[in-house]
């Protein structure tokens, strides 16, 4: 299953960022368009009192650290994009 939770910027539509406005216009144009939008320090706690564990929210910070090496090194990346893996049981 694949959940996408965008930033609440981005949802609300006060991003300022270019990128923000095309990723919501993306997965609406695919059929699958956002249904709310969570600040990114709130994720852990909303998926823990859904019955979520083992939560890891993997932010744009440790993507950068963990991917962008060498040639992409000064790559900008998308600061309110994050990514969230949890189990439910």
């Amino acid at each position: 299953m694949e959940i996408i939770i965008c930033s609440a910027e981005d949802y609300n539509g006060s991003s300022k960022v270019e990128t923000g406005k095309n990723i919501l216009n993306y997965v609406k144009r695919v059929g699958e368009p956002s249904q709310f939008g969570i600040k990114d320090e709130a994720i852990e706690l909303f998926l823990a009192q859904r019955g979520f564990s083992q939560i890891q929210n993997v932010t744009s910070e440790d993507y950068k650290r963990a991917y962008f090496h060498g040639t992409n090194e000064n790559r900008v990346v998308y600061s309110s994009l994050s990514f969230a893996h949890a189990v439910i049981e």
